[in-house]
């Protein structure tokens, strides 16, 4: 059988709800630079013919977000384990 846990966790990923409505440092907002990079990157793929499964970091550079990506897979990964990105521009990318 296995062991039941009998006293709270104390990790970044333990958390409640109510912990993160004053503290907004999981919202990340991209950057315009960042925007156009992306809209470059996207461009390119298409121009490419690639597919989906074919597509690689190689092909999707994003130096401006660099500093960015690094704290949101240190929060994911490590952290809060979720973060939310506002600013993704979804018109004309899908």
């Amino acid at each position: 059988m296995p062991q039941i846990l009998n006293h709270p966790l104390d990790i970044p990923a333990a958390w409640r709800g109510s912990e993160w409505e004053a503290n907004r440092s999981w919202l990340y907002s991209l950057h315009p630079s960042v925007v156009d990079e992306l809209r470059a990157a996207l461009d390119c793929v298409r121009e490419s013919g690639r597919q989906m499964f074919q597509i690689e970091s190689c092909h999707f550079p994003l130096p401006s977000f660099a500093a960015m990506r690094k704290q949101l897979l240190d929060d994911l990964e490590g952290g809060r384990g979720f973060a939310l990105i506002r600013g993704l521009p979804v018109d004309g990318c899908s």
